[in-house]
This record gives C-alpha cells, sequence and structure tokens, in this order.
C-alpha cells in the first residue's frame, strides 16, 4: 500500500463532506489523485492514475 512505501501521507475520503471539502481545497476534483510535496511544502508531483504513481515513486527514495 501507499503508506507502506510513503509514511508520512494525508488521505482525503472522498465519500465524505469534510474530505471533499479537504480535497477541494487541494485542488482536487477527480479520483485517485495523489499530490506530492518537497520539504518546503512546494507541490511538485501530480498523479491520476497508477502509472503515473508508479513513475513517480521509482524515481524517489522514501526514507522514514
Amino acid at each position: 500500500p501507499l503508506q507502506t512505501r510513503c509514511p508520512y501521507t494525508t488521505l482525503f475520503r472522498s465519500d465524505t463532506e469534510e474530505g471533499l471539502t479537504d480535497a477541494a481545497e487541494n485542488g482536487v476534483f477527480a479520483t485517485p489523485t495523489v499530490i506530492f510535496y518537497n520539504n518546503q511544502g512546494k507541490e511538485c508531483a501530480r498523479c491520476h492514475n497508477v502509472e503515473e504513481l508508479e513513475a513517480v515513486l521509482s524515481k524517489v527514495a522514501v526514507t522514514a
């Protein structure tokens, strides 16, 4: 699962009002969407499907 490979993950549930609000505030209007931020808090990647996610994850080392 993503949270195993990326332990500092925040998930928004699209089936709750709070999750929809959080998603909209982050510019997420379709699922799935995964957003990566660098250590300055700037968005550095956005994925909308498994292929895009695998491509991003293959380029980064995840440290816990």
